[in-house]
């Protein structure tokens, strides 16, 4: 029997695979970052500052980069005090990103997809610019967790990935739609 965090790496790993295809798919170039060696033990770090993680994917299309945390969850959790389903991330991570996120000035996107136990068929996936993640944290046992509801993300996240990179959504709800106002609504 498999260790249960190979098994979440696993399943990190198929989470990133499908990604990635959907991004190539939709017109992105992906760097896989997630793939470079460890360092002492922990994931890939920055040169120059170790502490600072360099994340899964790195998605360039129309002139701009963003940078994608794929996080694999076999469900959101109901958090009953507040009547929302919510996912977790370790808060030091959490804060890392947005330590990242100041030193590199790339756009952050946070995906979660909802695979289901193995062999991991779900698809819900749920995405949240880090800038927009709001400041839920919590003690899970001895660990400090970042709470974030799944009423503020958006559903899917290649329409979030395309709108970071400044290209229109593909959906598109009406003119005063929050999420498409920022742009055009028809692009040169």
């Amino acid at each position: 029997m498999k260790h249960p965090f190979a098994t979440a790496l696993d399943m990190g790993h198929h989470v990133s695979e499908a990604l990635v295809a959907e991004a190539i798919a939709d017109g992105f170039v992906v760097l896989v970052t997630e793939r470079l060696p460890p360092e002492n033990g922990h994931g890939p770090r920055f040169q120059g500052d170790d502490n600072l993680v360099v994340i899964d994917l790195q998605l360039s299309k129309n002139g701009h980069t963003i940078v994608v945390d794929a996080k694999a969850k076999t469900e959101a959790s109901y958090y009953r005090r507040e009547g929302q389903w919510q996912h977790c991330v370790d808060q030091p991570v959490l804060d890392n990103y947005r330590k990242s996120r100041g030193v590199t000035g790339i756009p952050i996107l946070l995906v979660f997809r909802e695979t289901g136990p193995f062999p991991w068929e779900g698809t819900d996936t749920y995405s949240i610019n880090l800038d927009d993640v709001k400041e839920d944290t919590r003690l899970m046992g001895v660990k400090k967790m970042g709470y974030i509801n799944r009423s503020e993300m958006a559903e899917g996240w290649l329409d979030l990935a395309n709108r970071l990179c400044g290209v229109m959504p593909r959906t598109t709800c009406s003119p005063d739609c929050d999420f498409c106002t920022p742009f055009p609504k028809e692009l040169p």
